[in-house]
């Protein structure tokens, strides 16, 4: 209940301050947004336009509400003006891009923008994530609208910090204005949607930013990021539209699949992040995502769940999140285009419109290997809520032991589930020889099988184990316990089956070892095995201690053989 009238004190704050400074700094100061920076617990981004040169931004702690103890910033700012062939114009001036950096985290701060007369803007706020523990953030999707009609996206922002005073931050997976190249558009969206001057907004555009022009053509992301200061460590083909953050112990990776030209630049990069970024929850963010409700999108969710998802497999992510259908469609844990065995998989979620759209269902449609879409919906439960609705948004909590979902609307939460967290919250650490001693082959005569198998003990230790089998060549990144062993396909008798285990650890140092599997039915060099000591020459004894030396030499020369560190 404190925390409530907290959160009713910094609404009236904020209100309170634009009624008195809004005719100072109005005019000169706009469209100012919060965003999350790469690292969540020290560094926040901020973006807004300015109409005359010398603007600073002002921030401090929660508390220091006359900003004795103020941090001064000055943006980087360059000229921009627009011009659709279908629209008005944009109006010409500086957008402003500044970094809060040195932040304590766990913190609350507010901030402002002053002008080089001295006028001040409104005030902001935001909460820089905690080192470790339990953070609530709000998924909001689809928020377009016609221009007047952006107070259903601000009232769903108010009620999430009404039901969850703890919420942190929205998390806004594309389609936040309903046509890019319109001014009267994001006019329309920031003058209504003021709520959010109390939490970040982490967004990616969708089709409807892209659409520049009164046609519904893809043209490009340029308007959208002058209006969002994103984290700039995505791809070049999509940067500001596509990146990373971290925020408490999940990673959150934001991916721009509007176009797909740059599929393949955008997958690799998802991987250099994931791999080089571990935490025990991640969660990825895209408009046109890879599950679906089977509607009109049916077609378009099942061309990028058969691109994505075997990526998502390997990384075993935990929650995908999207929009651009307008309705709200949860999965079950997807493995291999299956429903998951515990453990396994990702959650899809689809989720509702915050704006006034609505999409279409299809229980029926085909998604993934020949069955239909309604044996990967979450649960019969959910099958008889109505599905088809917008103006709703999700409440996420992500706790030390499950992730738990509210989906929610103007008057109350109307549904809930939870996802169990699939890593563990701490691991042991191990000897690497003794680790690379344990990994062995084996042979399943009844199936004509073989697998390689390593432990669970990777975890957290190993970043990934490649295997090469002849010209197969498969790797597996260790990213929960769970990943144990990796088959290597059928073996038949009367082969000989040298296979090449390199394991990268945590540490980028790599080793690696050969394994033999011998179905020849033949003696022949096993690395694996130590050699019998050959017969000595008549007339030439030996004693036993000098023997043993020697083959102590011997077995020891083996092991250097089979282990080598690479780096």
């Amino acid at each position: 209940m404190k925390k409530f009238f907290i959160v009713i004190s910094l609404v009236l704050i904020s209100l309170f301050t634009f009624n008195t400074n809004v005719s100072a700094a109005t005019d000169k100061v706009a469209y100012v947004t919060t965003s999350i920076g790469e690292d969540g617990q020290r560094q926040m981004l901020v973006n807004y336009h300015a109409y005359e040169e010398g603007t600073v931004v002002e921030y401090t702690v929660l508390s220091d509400t006359s900003y004795a103890n103020k941090v001064t910033v000055t943006p980087t700012s360059y000229s921009w003006s627009y011009k659709s062939p279908s629209y008005s114009a944009f109006r010409d001036g500086l957008v402003c891009k500044a970094t809060l950096d040195d932040l304590t985290p766990d913190t609350e701060y507010r901030y402002r923008i002053r002008t080089a007369s001295g006028a001040t803007s409104n005030e902001y706020f935001f909460k820089t994530a905690p080192e470790r523990g339990t953070f609530t953030f709000a998924f909001l999707t689809d928020s377009q609208a016609g221009a007047t009609q952006y107070n259903i996206f601000n009232t769903l922002v108010g009620k999430a910090k009404e039901l969850r005073p703890d919420t942190a931050f929205v998390f806004h997976t594309g389609d936040v204005t309903d046509r890019g190249g319109q001014p009267e558009q994001w006019n329309g969206f920031y003058n209504q949607a003021t709520n959010l001057s109390l939490m970040p907004i982490a967004s990616t555009p969708g089709n409807h930013e892209y659409y520049l022009t009164d046609e519904a053509v893809n043209i490009s992301a340029e308007v959208y990021n002058q209006f969002f200061n994103n984290p700039q460590n995505g791809p070049e083909s999509t940067l500001n539209s596509s990146y990373y953050f971290t925020y408490g112990n999940a990673l959150f990776v934001m991916l721009d699949t509007v176009k797909t030209s740059n599929v393949n630049d955008l997958k690799d990069w998802f991987v250099d992040v994931v791999s080089n970024n571990m935490r025990r929850v991640i969660i990825v963010g895209m408009h046109i995502g890879p599950f679906t409700g089977g509607g009109s999108y049916g077609s378009s969710g099942r061309s990028v769940f058969n691109t994505w998802a075997p990526i998502f497999d390997k990384f075993n992510v935990d929650l995908v999140l999207s929009g651009h259908e307008h309705n709200f469609a949860p999965s079950k844990a997807i493995y291999q285009g299956e429903v998951a065995e515990k453990g396994y998989g990702t959650n899809y979620i689809v989720g509702p419109a915050s704006g006034t759209k609505t999409g279409g269902f299809n229980r029926d449609f085909i998604f993934s290997n020949n069955k239909p879409l309604s044996e990967f919906f979450l649960n019969d439960e959910v099958g008889t809520l109505n599905l088809n609705f917008s103006r709703a948004g999700i409440l996420i909590r992500v706790g030390a032991n499950d992730t738990k979902l509210e989906v929610f609307n103007a008057e109350k939460i109307l549904y809930d589930y939870s996802i169990p967290t699939r890593r563990p919250k701490s691991f042991f650490e191990i000897e690497k020889d003794n680790f690379m001693k344990k990994i062995k082959v084996e042979h399943d005569e009844e199936e004509g099988t073989a697998k390689i198998v390593w432990g669970e003990d990777a975890y957290g230790n190993v970043k990934t184990v490649k295997i090469t089998n002849g010209p197969a060549v498969t790797e597996t990144f260790i990213s929960t316990p769970l990943f144990v062993e990796r088959s290597i396909g059928k073996v038949y008798d009367g082969n000989v089956y040298r296979i090449q285990v390199e394991v990268t650890f945590t540490d980028d140092t790599v080793e690696e070892k050969e394994l033999v599997l011998n179905l020849s039915g033949e003696d022949i060099e096993d690395p694996e095995k130590p050699e019998k000591p050959k017969p000595q020459p008549a007339g030439c004894q030996m004693g036993s201690g000098v023997a043993s030396i020697i083959g102590l030499v011997t077995g020891l020369a083996g092991v250097v053989f089979v282990l080598k560190r690479k780096r």
